[in-house]
Order: structure tokens, then sequence, then C-alpha cells
């Protein structure tokens, strides 16, 4: 069916597009370049269902094997794909004359320019061409990379194999698992409980289109051989009085090696944006097949307009990416580590042309189009959805009212400047939250990293793993004490934390001064040095209410902490006369409650 000069047509896409189309590529013999592909049984169109893995019809329910559609159709895809090229022969030579004419005409030519614009078509002409569909005649209207479609009259489902010929001929496919029914439910579902998704999206959008497409992709294997030097650094902090004691060291490491990857795919369609499929991936390749024209019936194709050479280095810098995150991932055991130089080389291997599939969804609400995906191998979706900003005030507000509650309440207790402290905290959560929400609601971008395409066994290969000690740094800075200082009361000599009679002790962190205690009264207990010659270091630990890590001496030192209560006196305090002769451990609670009979102690005490 052909309509009259002024009316409208519609193209490869079932849009509606001017009815007047330039004569580029000539109108003869169009309906022997496409291979509509029908039931042998009804003639009925055939269309491949991922769910059985064969062609069905629509119509009598026919099922074949991609193999016997193959075999059938081979002849006519042949003659189609030859008609193609002395089509495109042709239209190169007309071009190439039209060209040579306007050249002597001094650019006069530029008339036709503005007939093709007056028509509708502008610049875009030269790009489009005219099919016929064998079975109603009607004409198709697509653009010079349209490789599969579907005649909008008749449904039926046509190929245009010289787009799949020679050099164009992809290396692989991946057929359609998912189909077009679960394509919508799955976008529901996507949508479906957001928090942040405004209540009338749900309601009032609706999906304007979705088609299922064969995207093409080039696919890229090599390997990457790079080598890095970072500075780390081990650190060690410890507390000594009112000094905090930071210990660091330096180390020199290199690290050397290589990783391999297989297929890392990149589109080849300037129609399809790359940050939406490469958020759809990844793609499961061994369910991977030898391309065949069989699988296209029913969906979309279009040939790449995007160049191997053109793509490599997406490909490359995914790779890199993921090399650099191995090689640093094998530095371990350092509190930092920074980057010092690094350097990669790819050693390409091969370029590989590929059709997988996607699900397009175009949905509309309030006037704007949100266009989302979806991996037609594994079901996955993505898309960008909008955001109900009053939602997210809402939210922000609540986040930063609870959280500041809590600190200003329960942890600071109005105290000093609680206010300021929990406010400033709360605000931070808040926004940082809110951040994350808004951001869960756009998930669509580009890839940097290549890691699920890592070859089997390919996983990073170091040939260098050295880390050289450079030197030791340590600082000290000045740290105030929470018991404070002072003479007298509770801080002062004699108190629970004040002067030189007092240790700060909180049992819920780590206390340099009893940790140096516990230390000393253990070497004793260890009879590893004298009790006097350790006085000094605790002579200043003052009265405590704190017990822990309480352990029995047996016949190894171990840390026990000092219990002393109510400023009773130390066991260890300097006597006027000390004879050095240690008690056995076996007697030392005897001797405390003055009742030893063997021991031959109690007349001295």
């Amino acid at each position: 069916m052909i309509a009259a000069a002024g009316a409208y047509r519609y193209d490869c896409g079932s849009r509606r597009v001017p009815a007047k189309m330039p004569a580029a590529e000539g109108r003869t013999n169009m309906a022997e370049k496409i291979t509509v592909y029908q039931c042998p049984a009804c003639t009925g169109p055939l269309k491949f269902d991922g769910n059985i893995g064969k062609l069905k019809c629509e119509y009598c329910g026919s099922t074949y094997t991609t193999q016997e559609i193959e075999a059938l159709y081979a002849d006519k895809n042949k003659s189609a794909a030859a008609a193609d090229a002395e089509a495109h022969k042709k239209a190169a030579a007309a071009e190439a004359a039209a060209a040579a004419a306007s050249a002597a005409a001094g650019g006069a030519s530029g008339t036709a320019g503005g007939s093709d614009a007056a028509s509708g078509w502008g610049s875009d002409a030269a790009h489009m061409r005219a099919y016929n569909c064998t079975t109603c005649g009607a004409e198709l209207i697509c653009d010079e990379t349209t490789a599969a479609t579907s005649c909008p009259y008749c449904g039926n489902p046509s190929v245009i194999p010289g787009k799949f010929a020679g050099m164009d001929r992809p290396d692989y496919v991946i057929p359609f698992k998912v189909d077009k029914k679960k394509a919508v439910s799955s976008f529901k579902e996507y949508y479906k409980g957001r928090l942040l998704l405004p209540k009338s999206f749900e309601s009032d959008n609706h999906i304007e289109e979705i088609k299922g497409v064969y995207v093409p992709f080039w696919m890229f294997s090599g390997e990457v051989e790079g080598r890095a030097q970072y500075e780390a650094v081990k650190e060690d902090k410890r507390r000594a009085g009112n000094e905090e004691i930071v210990r660091q060291e330096h180390y020199d490491v290199y690290r050397e090696g290589t990783m391999s990857f297989s297929k890392i795919p990149v589109d080849a369609s300037t129609k399809m944006p790359d940050d939406l499929m490469d958020s759809i991936e990844p793609f499961n390749y061994k369910e991977m097949r030898p391309f065949g024209m069989e699988y296209m019936p029913g969906y979309l194709a279009n040939k790449y307009d995007v160049t191997k050479e053109e793509s490599r280095k997406r490909a490359d810098d995914r790779a890199v990416g993921s090399f650099r995150a191995a090689l640093r991932d094998s530095v371990k055991n350092y509190d930092s580590v920074n980057v010092r130089q690094q350097s990669e080389k790819i050693r390409p291997e091969k370029a590989e042309y590929g059709m997988l599939p996607v699900w397009l969804l175009s949905s509309n609400w309030q006037g704007k189009t949100y266009l989302f995906a979806m991996n037609g191998q594994s079901g996955k979706m993505i898309g960008d959805l909008p955001v109900s900003k009053p939602k997210l005030a809402a939210w922000v507000t609540g986040i930063f009212a609870v959280v500041f509650a809590l600190l200003y309440f329960l942890i600071l207790k109005q105290e000093g400047d609680s206010l300021l402290i929990s406010g400033a905290i709360a605000f931070i959560v808040a926004a940082i939250t809110g951040a994350v929400m808004n951001s869960s609601m756009k998930p669509v971008a580009k890839s940097h990293s290549a890691g699920a395409y890592v070859s089997d066994g390919g996983s990073l290969r170091l040939s260098r793993h050295d880390d050289r000690f450079v030197r030791t740094t340590e600082t000290r800075r000045q740290v105030q004490s929470s018991g404070g200082s002072g003479s007298g009361g509770p801080s002062g000599p004699g108190g629970p934390g004040g002067g030189a009679g007092g240790h700060d002790v909180d049992i819920l962190r780590a206390d340099d001064d009893i940790d140096r205690l516990v230390r000393a009264e253990a070497l004793v207990d260890a009879r590893e040095i004298r009790a006097e010659d350790v006085h000094e270091l605790i002579a200043h630990h003052g009265r405590a209410d704190d017990v822990g890590v309480a352990d029995e001496v047996r016949d190894k030192g171990i840390f026990r902490l000092v219990v002393d209560l109510l400023r009773r006196a130390h066991l260890l305090n300097v006597a006027l006369v000390h004879d050095d002769d240690r008690v056995a451990h076996g007697e030392r609670l005897l001797l405390v409650v003055r009742h030893v009979d063997e021991g031959d102690s109690k007349l001295l005490l």
C-alpha cells in the first residue's frame, strides 16, 4: 500500500512520516531487498519466542526451529542481500553524479536540497531508505542502519539481509528470553513502592512505546599490563599522660601485573544512550550463539553506526579502571595508601560484533518523556525516575529532627555547646541521607569498570609484590585531660582523677594510664621486677571504681586491674624498711588476712 503524494507513510519505527521520499537510492525492486518471515503452514507472521527458543506463528501457533527457517529462507536471504548491495552501488553512483553536476553548476543544486527540506526530510534524506513489504505492498521508510522491523500495516516481520552481509554480518547473537508482557510488568514493579516517587506517576504515566531491539555491540578482548607505586603508612596511636603519641611507619609499595578481559561490550549505535546500555549489564555470554537472521523476526534491529575504532577507547578505559582497582586491592594491612604513579599498557586481542537483546520502554508523565531499558536476557530493568520535591524535603526534615533529638536530649544531654554540635551533626546526616535517596531514583550511569568480563582464570596476576620500609615518624600533641587538674577537691591530689594523685579512668574507652598501671603490676606478679622499682609508675593511681580484666595469677604473669576502693592504701606503697623478700603465690591471701600458720609472718605484722 503506497500512500498518495502529500499524504503520510509510516516509517520502520511505526511513526508517521512525510510521504515524499527522496529518490537517492531508487525505487526499483524494493521488495526484493527484504525478507518477510511467514509461517509455512498459514503464511502468518513468524516471531522468535525466547521462552521456547523457536520461531512461532502468531496465528496458527506452529513452531519451527531456527535451523528449519534458515534452510527455508536461505535462497531468499541471499538474493535480497545481493539486491540491496546493487541498490547501494547505484545510489552511490547517482550521488557522485549529482555532486559533480552541482560542482559544475556552481552550487546551484542547493535548490534541490531546499525541495527535500520542503518535503519534510531536509538533510536526513540521504540517510533514509525505502522498501516495499512483500505481503501487502506497503512502502516502508527506514534509516540506513535499520536491519529488522515489522510492517505497520500487516504486522509481518521484515528483515533486510543486506545489513547483515559481508563485513557487516555479526559474529554472535544473544536471543531474547524475556517477552513483552514480562517487560511491561517488570516496569510497573520497578517504580512500585519508591519512597520519593510522585504519587501521580503511578496513576497518570502511560507507556507510549515499547519495543524489543537487537542492539549492535562491539565486544573487545585483550590484556592490561601495568605497574604502580604507592606510599603506604601503618599508624599506631597511644596516650601517655596528657600527650597523644602518633607513630607512623612509611613504606614504598611496588606492584606490577597483568589482567585479561573477554568481550567487554560497547554499544555501537548512536541511537542508544551509552549510560543506559551500560546500566543493563551484564549479559550472560554462555547463552551467546553464532549469529543467524532467524532470531530477528518480531524485533527491531539496527546495524552499527559507531566503528570499532571509535568504540575501543570506552572498552580500554573500563579495563584499565578494573585493573587499577585490582592492583590497589593487592596492597593490604596498611592504614592509608596513596598512589604515587601508575601506568598501563593495553594489549588488544580481538574485537567481535554481536547483537544483544534490549527492551526499550518510553513513558510520558506531565509532558516529559522517560526512557527505560530492560536487559532482554536477564530481565534487569533500569531508568531514571521523577523525584517528588515535597517528599524529599519531608524525609530530610524528619531525619534531621530525629538525629537532633537523639543527640541533644539523650547523648549530649544539653550540656555546653551541645545545641550547636547536635544541629551540625543532624544537618550533615540528613543531607547525606537525602542525597543517597535522590541518587537511588537516578541509577543510570556510565560504567567505569569491566569486572564482570575478566577472563576465566584471568584475575590479577602479580609479577612484582614489593613492600619497602622507608622511615618512622613520631608526633606528639597535648590533649586536655577529662578529669581536669589542680589541687584539692575531686580533681585535686588524692581525688578521683586530679593532680599527682589520680588517674582519669573511663572503662568504656582506651585509657593509657590504666594500661600502664596494669602492665606494671603484672610484671611484679610475674616476678620480673621488684615492687619498689615500679612504685613510681603507679604511685599516681588514685581512687577508682572500675574493675576489669581480673584474672588469677598462677604460674605466669597476666594482666589484672588493681582494685582500689574508698582510698584504701596500696599494697605496693613503698615501706620504710623493705627486705625485698617476696611471699610465694600461695601465701599472699593468707598474709593479707593475717592468718599464716606456716608463713611465720604473724608476729612481724
